[in-house]
């Protein structure tokens, strides 16, 4: 059982803040039972004079009223198990004689394993004062032999040790050792000694705890307590295996419990004080609390009354003269007890419980609790304010009122002011106490004052507070980047109770081991902040004690996939409190918690961009939980500034056993949820993370590819090209560097695009942006089907892409696919409602029949951007479509009026009603006004004066025109018009065969030829071929396959011709000339009704479609 160390650790753990009324009986009974010898030897708080010194316990006998001892027995029971010592018998009696009592305890132990060897060193203490030690026995028993260690005596080593006098305390005790030698496992030690105590200053009245340890197997323990019959005695069993019977045996009262081959049950773990008594029987020889109160009011009277010269009586005066308040009074009285005379424990001579007088106290300028109540109970008295000491003991209080009544229960002493029928309770021992307003009731649960008529216990429980008693705030600057130390600014703010804790613990200290002691408080509390400046003050103004640093904090944010996340520090509310409980006693007494208690954590964080795209992973909470506690949090996200506030608050001191499991389930709950920042999926690093990132080369390279890759996403397109390779100049080897950036050039039109796409294909032909760059490089050299095929790629690969929907959706528009085109622009839109691809699907809608949606789109895209000019101009020709010229002309008018350009005043021509030519050329001479080189507005000229029958100035604009743009397929095909009006056929063709030659890859261009020589019936066996070749190049253009179904037509191939009809307006069923030529071709075949309804839909789309259609030369039966 190791009691010889045990008792050493008992009595460094038995040191309280007033060691002058500390442990003489329960402590020293709690902490080991009676199997350690040292730990009943000597209590806390007594020691001998300087004349004892030296004493040496007397060797001799036990006393004639000790039973002999039992049979020691080996315990079987499994704690035993692996133990270093083995105890066979514990024998434990004590005898009341006049003026005290006698205490014999013997213990026989077996050494089981090297461990246990230096458990068998026999050290025990005693207070020669108010003590005598007697040794009985300390022998070693091996096998048959008997090897005596004690002999006279003369072999003892004792020494004054005083172990606590860095504490500012001195006790005078006494410690004699002996460290036998040859000592081996298996022996058996054999120790027995009486301690005798006589305490003048309680009356020599008896008070005794005695039981064993908690948690241990015994071979044999006994327990006997004996008193002449007819003194006053109390005594109580607390639970457990010591349940002793009282007898009388002739003129002697005795206490009797005796057992074999156990195991000590332990307390209740968690419960308050007044459960942890167990397996422990308790003595005293007060008769009730009143007693005493009195016992200690006649130690303090004498120590509070002054000399007639007491220099204390001057002091007395000065305060009066300063102020007639009493509370100022007793604030300048509290002031000189606790910052002119320090703090020393003299437990030496009757320093016990005797209270050194206030003259002397104030003489030596020292003195402990007791020395200091006295002084301060002199000096308010003096001032006339009534005035007790009161008793309390400041770690078990709960467990007082429990209790038997003793002296010894008690470890502190402090001063209760009555002023203005309020109560203060000062304490002398602390330093800084310069408000009474500001002090708490101390939380002891109950004290005792000492007054002459005896008192009984009071009430100590302080009010639930009215604002926490610790806040900690920390605001982190991580607004230069997150790769980047922040600035920190810390604070711990402290109130109440707390305050004077803190100011007492720090304000003692040198500034270099305040700061010392500062900086590992702060490490410890944000391990990831690292201390510029530390300070701790007073708040003058609140009392508070402040807590301050300022230092530089490495914010630690996680990855998670492909998330990076950042925990708020101290913003977690809740925890597992334990509430196991197994083999003890009381298993149902309620778990004890820190009562009142109330703590606040605030938090800011200021974020890097402006806070952009930051978002939260956050909960509030505002719940109590089994009214034990009240848990309340709030998070929030403003601007760049993340705030966090919580606070626990305690709301009662005990758990029902019963609830416990369910609380702790709950509050471990709420304890696992994190408060996260996450930052953006495509954060971009500021030049401040690049810098910090300069050595981590694959970081650096994700920070360009990332800030790369933001610009793509915002447009910023040499933005992005720069990012993209600042990111492959660290590391070429990325794939989705090489893509993206192949996808900039592409849009830049830049002709490194299908290298670097290519190159990135090489890399990995699983990505699809480099498949999407391939795309957008043919879709900007009008190959559609390239792109097309490009697209399909990086759609089957990422079909979740927008930009690449958008790209195939622009490619299959451009071929006629409205369908498929409509498709990827809806899916487009979905994943990304801002794209401008409201413009593609109106198109891709009114080509698909579906005009009025496409209405309804241009009108909802206009209702929001009014301003949107190309889809008003869309919306225009779709109101013309659809019959409504005046809604047209609206919006080509509101074209005009709103910065018209030359485009405009184009859009406004062709929206006014046929047969206006004059309207119209007005608008084209405007648009030529605004823009003299226009093209489109030269050649619609042309086309006026055409009609109008002016051929030279019809020849002069379209001449005009190709200079401008000689390689312009519209005006070649303006050129061979009017070549082939003006008869010159061959030249028309020579145009048409220079053209193909210039454009030989462009469907365009093949189509312009194919669809010339149609209408113009020339060259029909060569037209096919140029239809061919032109779907060769864009494969299922609609408004190809209309240019060769008009051949066929021409040719008389009526039923080809419907054939083609039939697959264009399948894909574009709004296609006017298909729609009329499928119409003729019927009319040729005789069916009447297939033949008026296409013809029908035509002339509704465009009401001047026969007049151009007799111009081509393709005239309808006669009656249709």
């Amino acid at each position: 059982m190791g009691v010889f160390r045990a008792a050493a650790a008992l009595a460094a753990a038995s040191l309280r803040p007033c060691a002058a009324l500390a442990l003489l009986g329960l402590g020293l009974g709690l902490g080991l039972g009676v199997a350690p010898i040292s730990a009943y030897a000597a209590p806390e708080g007594r020691a001998s004079t300087a004349s004892a010194a030296l004493a040496r316990p007397a060797i001799a006998p036990p006393e004639p009223w000790v039973l002999p001892p039992g049979a020691a027995i080996t315990p079987t029971g499994a704690g035993a198990q692996g133990a270093a010592t083995i105890d066979l018998l514990i024998d434990e009696q004590a005898h009341l004689i006049d003026g005290g009592s006698s205490v014999y305890r013997a213990n026989r132990f077996r050494i089981a394993t090297t461990q246990g060897l230096d458990d068998a060193a026999l050290q025990l203490s005693w207070d020669p004062s108010l003590e005598t030690l007697t040794l009985h026995r300390y022998r070693i028993l091996r096998g048959d032999s008997v090897i005596d260690l004690l002999g006279d005596g003369s072999a003892l080593s004792v020494v004054r040790r005083e172990k606590n006098l860095e504490d500012a305390m001195l006790d005078g005790k006494l410690t004699a050792t002996l460290q036998p030698d040859d000592l081996r496992v298996g022996d058996v030690i054999d120790v027995a000694y009486t301690r005798t105590r006589r305490d003048p200053a309680i009356g020599g009245r008896a008070e005794l705890v005695m039981g064993p340890a908690d948690g241990f197997p015994l071979g044999h323990y006994r327990l006997r307590m004996t008193w002449p019959v007819g003194r006053a005695v109390q005594w109580r069993a607390w639970p457990g295996v010591v349940q002793p019977k009282l007898t009388r045996q002739g003129d002697t009262m005795e206490l009797l419990a005796e057992r074999s081959d156990f195991s000590t049950e332990r307390a209740p773990a968690g419960a308050p004080a007044r459960f942890g008594l167990v397996n422990l029987v308790e003595l005293t020889e007060f008769a009730d609390w009143p007693s005493v109160s009195r016992t200690g009011h006649a130690l303090f009277e004498t120590a509070e009354t002054l000399k007639p010269d007491s220099p204390l009586k001057a002091e007395i005066a000065r305060i009066a003269a300063a102020s007639s308040d009493p509370v100022r009074r007793a604030e300048l009285a509290l002031a000189l007890v606790q910052e002119q005379v320090r703090y020393l424990f003299i437990g030496m001579n009757d320093g016990g419980f005797v209270p050194a007088p206030a003259d002397l106290t104030w003489q030596r300028r020292f003195g402990d609790c007791k020395g200091k109540t006295a002084l301060l109970v002199a000096l308010l008295k003096g001032l006339g304010i009534a005035a007790r000491p009161v008793f309390v003991d400041t770690d078990s209080g709960d467990a007082v009122a429990a209790r038997l009544p003793a002296m010894n229960l008690f470890d502190h002493v402090l001063v209760e002011a009555q002023i203005g029928g309020r109560s203060y309770w000062l304490d002398g021992t602390r330093q800084g106490d310069s408000r009474l307003d500001r002090l708490e009731v101390p939380n002891y649960t109950s004290g005792l004052p000492t007054t002459a008529q005896g008192s009984g216990l009071v009430a100590m429980v302080p009010p639930a507070p009215s604002a926490p008693q610790v806040v900690t705030s920390l605001a982190l600057d991580a607004s230069a980047g997150v790769e980047v130390p922040a600035p920190a600014r810390a604070e711990m703010r402290a109130r109440g109770d707390t305050a004077a804790r803190w100011r007492m613990k720090y304000a003692g200290l040198a500034t270099a081991e305040r700061e010392r002691q500062l900086r590992k408080l702060w490490r410890d509390v944000y391990d990831f902040v690292t201390p510029q400046t530390v300070k701790a003050t007073l708040d003058e103004a609140s009392g508070d004690y402040v807590l301050g640093m300022t230092g530089t904090a490495k914010m630690e944010w996680t990855s998670s996939g492909s998330m990076r996340w950042y925990e708020l520090d101290r913003a977690r509310v809740g925890w597992k409190p334990d509430v196991q409980r197994e083999g003890t006693l009381l298993a149902d007494a309620p778990f004890a918690f820190d009562y009142p208690d109330w703590w606040a954590n605030h938090e800011t964080v200021r974020l890097p961009r402006g806070g952009k795209d930051f978002a939260l992973q956050a909960s509030d909470v505002d719940e109590t939980v089994g009214g034990l506690y009240a848990f309340h949090r709030r998070v929030t996200l403003n601007g760049d500034t993340v705030t966090m506030d919580n606070d626990t608050r305690a709301l009662k001191a005990e758990l029902p056993a019963a609830d416990a499991a369910k609380v702790r389930d709950r509050m471990a709950e709420l304890g696992n949820h994190g408060q996260f920042i996450r930052l953006p999926a495509m954060y971009e690093a500021t030049d401040a993370d690049m810098a910090a990132l300069a050595t981590d080369k694959p970081a650096l390279a994700h920070a360009w590819l990332v800030r790369g890759a933001a610009a793509f996403d915002r447009g910023d397109m040499p933005g992005a090209i720069a990012g993209l390779n600042a990111s492959l100049a660290v590391d070429a080897k990325q794939p989705i560097a090489q893509g993206l950036l192949a996808f900039a050039y592409a849009s830049q039109g830049d002709a490194r695009a299908t290298e670097t796409a290519d190159a990135a294909l090489a890399l990995d032909d699983k990505y699809d942006m480099a498949w999407a760059a391939k795309g957008l490089v043919a879709l900007k050299a009008q190959k559609m089907a390239d792109a097309i095929a490009a697209y399909d790629h990086a759609i089957a690969i990422d079909p979740r892409n927008p930009r690449t929907l958008a790209g195939r959706a622009s490619a299959h528009l451009a071929m006629g696919h409205y369908g498929p085109a409509l498709a990827d622009t809806d899916a487009a839109l979905v994943l990304a409602p801002d794209l401008p691809l409201q413009p593609v699907r109106v198109v891709a809608l009114s080509m698909l029949g579906r005009t009025t949606e496409a209405l309804e789109g241009a009108d909802a895209l206009l209702a929001k951007t009014p301003d949107a000019r190309d889809m008003r101009r869309l919306r225009a020709a779709l109101r013309a479509q659809e019959g409504d010229r005046t809604g047209a002309l609206a919006d080509a008018d509101w074209l005009v009026a709103h910065d018209g350009t030359a485009a405009d005043l184009l859009t406004h021509a062709s929206m006014r009603p046929v047969g206006d030519n004059a309207g119209r050329m007005t608008d084209v001479t405007a648009a030529l006004k605004r823009d003299p080189d226009n093209i489109d507005a030269l050649l619609q000229r042309a086309a006026l004066e055409r009609d109008a029958a002016a051929t030279d100035a019809m020849a002069a604009d379209i001449t005009h025109a190709a200079k401008l743009a000689p390689t312009s397929l519209k005006v070649a095909a303006a050129q061979m018009d009017m070549m082939a009006a003006q008869g010159r056929t061959a030249a028309a063709l020579q145009l048409a065969g220079t053209t193909l030659a210039g454009h030989a890859q462009d469907p365009e261009a093949h189509n312009l030829v194919c669809w010339f020589k149609a209408t113009h019936n020339l060259a029909l066996d060569s037209a096919g071929g140029d239809c061919d070749n032109a779907l060769r190049l864009a494969p299922g253009r609609p408004d190809f396959i209309d240019s060769r179904g008009f051949l066929r037509l021409r040719q008389g191939d009526n039923k080809g011709a419907i054939a083609d009809y039939d697959t264009a307006l399948r894909m574009a069923p709004t296609l006017i000339a298909s729609l009329y030529g499928r119409g003729l071709a019927y009319a040729r075949l005789g069916e009447r009704d297939r033949a008026l309804a296409d013809l029908s839909r035509a002339r509704s789309l465009s009401p001047g479609v026969d007049k151009t259609w007799a111009e081509y030369g393709m005239q309808l039966p006669p009656g249709f």
